[in-house]
């Protein structure tokens, strides 16, 4: 039997919308990393004809937050996430499916409060019509797309309780 790289990654999500929503967010991740090494690129050699890129800089930050925000629901998905191994172990030997309730619950409440406050800061910065402080870039346009992908991230966060719950129903252990 052979299995698909996706099928690798994200073994346990079997919903097609939230692949989908996986996928998207995986190629969304993979552009904005394409996008800042070309940008840091030409704007290092633009250097040597002195002409760099205006702005690189700013752009280089939008593109990070955009694509932190992409994968943050690729790594909970896949339960890449980080752990401290000292007490992770322990607590999961000690309070089995429990503690792994505990940590997605967490995750949940944590994604619905940046979702939020991202969302609010957008509406926010459109009201006021704020701009960026170089480019003059209209706010809304980088923190719409970030507040877009970490509603995403709840989104994924909710399958990934709904799945537990499925697989707890059926007597499998995640």
């Amino acid at each position: 039997m052979t299995i698909s790289p996706e099928d690798a990654l994200l073994p346990a999500v079997r919903d097609p919308l939230t692949r989908a929503v996986l996928r998207l967010m995986r190629g969304l991740s993979a552009l904005g990393m394409f996008l800042m090494m070309a940008i840091t690129f030409l704007d290092v050699v633009g250097r040597y004809f002195m002409r760099p890129i205006f702005g690189a800089p700013e752009m280089i930050q939008f593109l990070l937050a955009f694509t932190i925000f992409a994968a943050m629901g690729l790594a909970s998905a896949s339960r890449d996430h980080i752990t401290v191994d000292m007490f992770a172990g322990w607590l999961s030997r000690t309070f089995g499916r429990a503690y792994g309730l505990f940590l997605q619950v967490v995750s949940l409440l944590g994604f619905c409060m940046i979702a939020w406050q991202l969302g609010r800061l957008a509406v926010e910065a459109q009201a006021r019509n704020s701009v960026t402080i170089v480019l003059e870039w209209p706010l809304l346009w980088v923190l719409g797309p970030v507040a877009v992908l970490a509603t995403l991230a709840v989104w994924i966060e909710l399958a990934g309780l709904a799945s537990r719950n499925r697989d707890a129903d059926r007597g499998h252990t995640p």
